[in-house]
């Protein structure tokens, strides 16, 4: 069933990947395409292959063939294709040459011409006009600098077009046009780049995810190798896609040089053969020998230290070794599988026919990448098959471990069902006593200080660059205690203060004391605000309100009022916790200390702040200046009332 279930998958990848009805099209044959019987809007895009004229160790313009002044006698060589290994070129990898193609048929006033890889720069004229450039062509390596960057361009045609292409190579061990470069309809190309585009994304998206996923499963589960391994191989196969065919790396990071991005190629093909080969070892440890993965993994150490330290020709040379070594290591791979299959180990048949899917691919890449064939790159797509198999496979077995530890987990549950109980009630109990303990600390300090002095069991004293610092007081005190008795002195002030709580609460101030009859509190700490002064401003407005509105219901009962007075200063304060024992948040500096003569040097009724708190808060509030008022130790200070 589960064999079925994965060659259905298999049969709907090949239909939604698969070719096209063969169609006969065009064919360049001794430089000359001839498009005449070619609808481009009605029969789609065309690729300009075939033989191209070629002109080996010439850099010459569309006007210096048409006069036929070249002195050499053009060959003719295939494109896509390797002008060193033509053989009727005999021309070696590294080198320059120009190509040309007259290309004759019915055009639209403007196509689109889709460039691919070229080894290793080029200059591209149409019609005498220069269309695009990769790099820099040169006679010589200290003049060349390679680029295989793809390129779209859109051309205004006529009836014919004359493609005139210079090529230098002194770079990879192979030169020529590489690729099959196609032309049609502008919206029609624009359309199969924008779908190319979509597609790879959505694969690089895919694999970027499940990296990062399995990255999770590992960090949080140090033991479980498999999620390791199969998230790094997700990661090599995202470089994989973006570093081929279209190189969208180039879209991500423009500036990258293409001596990286090669390199980074050829690791992001051999080096993820191995790696899966760490995670295929993790699933099947008795069919896979460590030494055998010894062997694979020093094999794909030397094969980064051949791609990353030697020069892009030499290693470009041992291409088809590194693919032979793939492979055999791939055929390594089907016999693990086989060996899972006969013993019957979870999840070896889906791996067995996914494997085999891949080979396929590999098999279709080597050949496309060696020019046997022309069918495009399917690594990336069979990849994409590849990688969501073995992710359902490993859910599949982190499923069946979580149903096993469910179960288990049922069976302690009942048995145990009796402690379960006593613990859970032991531990609400516990709670609640830690949660009055949590409230009652932070009532008496500041969250952030509360929080510090649970973990550390201290707390550090802060500096504070702009806080602000309102004292009030009750006028005539002493004379009103003196008239009332202790008990309902002393409710009236919790009355009042728990009031002023309250309201220093919803303001977002904190409470520092209360000292007698005098309430303390700042704006601007453990949290610094740009807008403290303006908060605390408004929030003695409130206890002013407060108290007038106290005021009027004991004088309609025939009691005697409290009435107060508030002061207010803005400056730097240091604030902490001193002491072990009964210990209290608590604020210093000079700041505290002009505040209470702000409050000392006020009126009742009456808000009486500082020049500096003034400057902060004018915007806001109207206000009277009183001029300089000489404060005890102070000496002469600004200072305002608040009128509204």
């Amino acid at each position: 069933m589960k064999l079925r279930f994965l060659l259905g998958m298999v049969l709907a990848f090949a239909f939604s990947t698969g070719c096209k009805p063969f169609k006969k099209t065009p064919k360049a044959n001794n430089g000359y395409l001839d498009l005449s019987a070619w609808d481009l809007k009605k029969d789609g895009n065309i690729k300009l292959d075939g033989e191209w004229t070629f002109y080996p160790d010439q850099l010459l313009t569309s006007t210096e063939i048409q006069k036929d002044s070249t002195g050499h006698k053009p060959t003719y060589l295939k494109v896509p294709g390797f002008w060193n290994i033509q053989q009727d070129t005999k021309k070696p990898g590294l080198g320059y040459g120009t190509y040309h193609l007259h290309v004759k048929g019915h055009f639209p006033s403007y196509i689109a011409l889709y460039i691919l890889d070229v080894g290793s720069a080029y200059k591209l004229w149409v019609n005498d006009s220069l269309m695009a450039t990769n790099g820099t062509v040169g006679k010589n390596a200290a003049q060349e600098v390679p680029e295989m960057r793809p390129e779209m361009r859109v051309i205004k045609t006529a009836d014919e077009m004359d493609i005139v292409v210079q090529v230098s190579n002194f770079f990879h061990s192979r030169g020529g046009i590489w690729k099959s470069w196609s032309i049609g309809t502008t919206e029609r190309l624009l359309h199969q780049r924008d779908v190319s585009i979509m597609g790879n994304i959505f694969l690089v998206g895919v694999f970027i995810i499940l990296f990062i996923y399995q990255m999770f499963v590992f960090f949080l589960r140090r033991s479980e190798y498999t999620a390791f391994w199969f998230g790094i191989f997700c990661l090599f196969v995202a470089v994989r896609v973006l570093v081929i065919q279209d190189r969208y790396i180039y879209v991500l990071f423009p500036h990258l040089s293409l001596n990286f991005t090669y390199r980074l190629e050829y690791l992001s093909a051999f080096e993820t053969v191995v790696i899966w080969g760490f995670f295929l070892h993790t699933l099947f440890p008795s069919e896979f020998r460590k030494s055998v993965l010894r062997i694979f993994g020093v094999t794909a150490i030397v094969e980064a230290i051949l791609i990353i330290f030697p020069s892009t020709y030499f290693y470009t040379n041992l291409l088809p070794a590194f693919q032979l070594v793939s492979v055999i290591i791939l055929l390594y791979y089907l016999v693990v599988l086989g060996l899972a299959l006969r013993h019957r180990r979870t999840m070896s048949g889906f791996l067995f026919l996914s494997l085999i899917v891949v080979l396929i691919a590999v098999a279709n890449d080597i050949l496309y990448e060696r020019l046997v064939i022309n069918t495009g790159l399917f690594i990336q797509h069979t990849a994409f098959l590849f990688v969501i198999v073995q992710a359902y496979l490993l859910a599949k077995r982190i499923s069946k471990a979580y149903q096993a530890a469910e179960n288990l987990s049922a069976e302690l549950n009942m048995a145990n069902i009796n402690l379960e109980h006593k613990v859970m009630e032991r531990t609400s109990e516990l709670e609640a006593e830690k949660k009055k303990a949590d409230d009652l600390l932070l009532n008496i300090l500041p969250a952030e200080m509360a929080e510090e002095l649970k973990t550390k069991g201290r707390s550090d004293t802060r500096s504070y660059g702009s806080v602000t610092v309102m004292f009030t007081d009750m006028v005539g005190f002493t004379m009103i205690s003196e008239q009332i008795g202790p008990e309902a002195l002393v409710e009236e002030i919790d009355h009042c203060f728990s009031a002023f709580d309250r309201i220093v609460e919803s303001a977002g101030l904190e409470k520092i004391k209360t000292i007698g009859d005098a309430y303390m509190c700042a704006a601007g700490l453990p949290v610094p605000g740009e807008t403290n002064a303006v908060d605390i401003v408004h929030a003695a407005q409130r206890i002013i309100a407060f108290m007038e509105q106290r005021k009027k219901e004991k004088l309609s009962k025939g009691e005697t009022p409290f009435e107060i007075r508030i002061g207010i200063h803005t400056g730097p304060v240091i604030a902490g916790i001193v002491g072990v024992r009964k210990f209290a948040y608590d604020i210093w500096g000079d700041t505290v200390n002009t505040a209470a003569r702000m409050e000392q040097n006020s009126h009742t009724g009456k808000i009486n702040i500082s020049g500096t708190t003034y400057e902060l808060v004018k915007d806001h509030f109207k206000c009277s200046y009183r001029g300089k008022i000489d404060a005890k130790n102070k000496g002469m200070i600004d200072m305002y009332f608040v009128e509204e």
